[in-house]
């Protein structure tokens, strides 16, 4: 600092991420006479790695990640203008993908937003290692997707793959406001605006 410098620190903790939030910090100049000529303010982030429940806002599940680059937690694209879920960064031929297993009855809803190459590199949905949803190219904007899950132990994979060649745009999937809502009844394994079929 210079002479007649001060900086004064405040933190500011997000309620809902232990540990995380903001550090603002405020440069002053003074001019001898207590009268300040010049302020500055620089806002930090701070606290651990933005985890993928905290992106998708959902601690009730547990989400686990892997492939060739695992999901990541990001603020700078978001359905909810807060953060959301990206899929790793990955290479030709790659993939990345993360999970969750849930108990049904119940129903299962989540928003997504695709930026690829189209028909060539895909995000896709899978209930228990079969596909079930994809898209591939650029969303018009933040698609829902909706899914009813009859009794039993369910795993769905939000999953992100690239094919041999090429990049387009930002080349990623983004997931975010991961809902599940228990249920008591559903038999049936039936997905909204498209087809219905029964769990094995």
């Amino acid at each position: 600092l210079a002479d007649g410098e001060s900086v004064s620190v405040s933190r500011e903790e997000d309620p809902e991420r232990p540990g995380c939030g903001e550090k603002v910090l405020v440069l002053a100049r003074f001019d001898g006479r207590g009268g300040v000529t010049r302020t500055a303010t620089k806002v930090i982030s701070i606290g651990a790695v933005l985890s993928i429940a905290a992106a998708v806002d959902n601690y009730d599940l547990s989400f686990t990640t892997g492939g060739d680059a695992p999901w990541f937690g990001q603020s700078e694209v978001s359905y909810d203008g807060t953060d959301a879920a990206r899929s790793g960064a990955i290479g030709n031929g790659e993939s990345s993908w993360m999970e969750t297993t849930v108990n049904g009855p119940g129903t299962l809803t989540f928003r997504y937003y695709v930026r690829s190459e189209a028909k060539y590199d895909f995000f896709r949905f899978l209930h228990q290692g079969n596909e079930i949803h994809k898209m591939s190219g650029v969303t018009n904007g933040w698609n829902q997707y909706s899914i009813t899950v009859p009794s039993g132990s369910h795993t769905f994979r939000w999953q992100y793959d690239k094919d041999g060649s090429l990049s387009r745009d930002l080349d990623s999937a983004f997931v975010d406001e991961v809902r599940w809502t228990q249920a008591k009844m559903p038999s049936r394994l039936a997905i909204s605006g498209s087809r219905t079929m029964t769990a094995g």
